[in-house]
């Protein structure tokens, strides 16, 4: 009994000594876009059926993101326009990441406009994106660039966004601004 006692006595003492990381929540919109179950389609019928799913994967997700940082508080959350058009998920864990990279390649031996992945930073945010093949001499595309993910992380937080589509996959500066949007909301 003695030993409970100074159990209890330590969880106590702990509390709030800034030695567990503060939990998560994440905010009902970010720049425009709102929670997956807070889309007016998706409230009723079908819709409601699927977001309850994707719910309970953006919870399993959670999990995964936190067992991955060894036990820190994460969150997962879907966000969409309220067309349904551009969606992205974006992923909040306390704990350091580092820099997104991609291995190098050499766009001039391949005869590339640009490499077919590259790492693109925007202010604070690293952006990993996929290139469609250009040829040397030729202006890509708007539309021929794709994020993959975009990152910021520091001592405490990271925030990412992956699986992006619609139009917004198109535009890592867009992007990169929806995960400044994020980090500023949890910090």
């Amino acid at each position: 009994m003695a030993l409970a006692g100074v159990l209890a006595g330590f969880a106590v003492a702990t509390a709030g000594s800034g030695t567990r990381p503060a939990p998560l929540k994440l905010p009902a919109s970010i720049g425009g876009f709102v929670r997956i179950e807070d889309v007016p389609l998706n409230r009723t019928g079908a819709g409601l059926r699927i977001t309850k799913r994707y719910a309970g994967w953006d919870r399993r997700t959670a999990a995964s993101l936190s067992r991955a940082y060894g036990g820190v508080p994460a969150a997962a959350q879907l966000y969409s326009d309220k067309g349904l058009e551009n969606m992205f998920l974006l992923l909040a864990v306390r704990a350091p990441s580092p820099r997104l990279f991609t291995p190098y390649q050499d766009p001039g031996y391949l005869g590339l406009a640009r490499p077919q992945n590259e790492v693109r930073t925007i202010g604070d945010v690293d952006c990993l994106v996929f290139n469609d093949p250009t040829p040397r001499g030729k202006t890509p595309p708007a539309d021929s660039v794709h994020v993959v993910e975009c990152r910021r992380s520091g001592r405490q937080l990271t925030v990412s966004i992956v699986h992006v589509t619609g139009d917004l996959a198109s535009a890592p500066a867009t992007a990169a601004q929806l995960v400044d949007a994020g980090w500023n909301a949890l910090t």
